[in-house]
């Protein structure tokens, strides 16, 4: 089934209202200075205070209609401008779990607020698991648990993904559903896949984009999804930028689809 006009401006208008909801002010990081020149804590310090986010709509494949909205952290800090790049230098800073918590409760604090009733995928970071707020009842983004997935990233940088399993536990138990980033990028994800049991599968945009023009990976792609079927979890595509590609994953039979074709990003801070 094509995703129809009407459908697709739900899924806008969806993005709109968390937006409107959250009464948060529509900024442009442009407009924030960058301390980076500074040094890197000044850097550091300068990312944590202009935190802002975007949201991108998750749609089901079935309908067309809005299931979720992905969320990412970003900053206005030039140097560290996304999630990734805040927690790598908060590491090296030796303030790790101080940002994780940070960029954690200003997520926490955007839900909240939201009167939208659908779900939230949230990135973490793997490591950020092995810190012991994040498990814990009492912290902001565990107030709202029932209404997120944690998608956890960066599989790879653990040594043994047992050091986790206890805390996917844990996390389930507390009311959020876990999605693993970018399986079919190597052996790391499909461990983790094993290990981890998610709900929620989201294939690497490598297999995505162009997947109309590339066979190989249209059979890598149904291989996975009918893994993830057989396993109980939902398989999304992220990346969908183009109608030919979501028609050729619909065909494939994934679960639900984020990318540009869907809508852009809409930002908050």
């Amino acid at each position: 089934m094509h995703l129809s006009q009407t459908s697709w401006a739900k899924a806008l208008l969806l993005t709109a209202t968390i937006l409107t909801a959250a009464a948060l002010p529509m900024v442009s990081f442009a407009q924030i200075p960058t301390s980076s020149a500074a040094g890197p804590d000044a850097a550091l310090n300068c990312a944590l205070a202009s935190l802002g986010a975007t949201f991108a709509p998750i749609i089901r494949t079935s309908d067309g209609t809005v299931f979720a909205q992905g969320v990412r952290v970003q900053t206005g800090e030039r140097t560290l401008p996304d999630l990734a790049a805040l927690l790598e230098a908060a590491e090296r800073r030796k303030r790790l779990q101080a940002t994780g918590h940070a960029a954690r409760d200003f997520v926490a604090s955007i839900i909240g607020l939201s009167e939208a009733d659908h779900s939230f995928f949230v990135r973490i970071d793997l490591r950020e698991l092995l810190d012991p707020m994040v498990c814990a009842s009492s912290a902001p983004l565990s107030q709202c648990a029932e209404r997120v997935v944690l998608e956890l990233v960066n599989t790879g940088s653990m040594q043994s993904l047992s050091q986790v399993r206890d805390c996917v536990v844990q996390l389930r138990d507390l009311g959020f559903r876990i999605a693993l980033d970018d399986l079919g990028a190597g052996y790391a994800a499909l461990t983790s896949l094993a290990t981890l049991e998610p709900e929620f599968i989201k294939l690497n945009r490598a297999l995505v984009q162009h997947i109309h023009e590339n066979q190989a990976n249209q059979h890598i792609v149904a291989s996975l999804v009918r893994l993830g079927h057989e396993m109980g979890s939902l398989t999304v595509a992220d990346g969908v930028d183009k109608q030919e590609e979501r028609d050729v994953l619909a065909t494939l039979g994934c679960d639900l689809m984020q990318g540009e074709y869907f809508g852009a990003r809409a930002t908050v801070a």
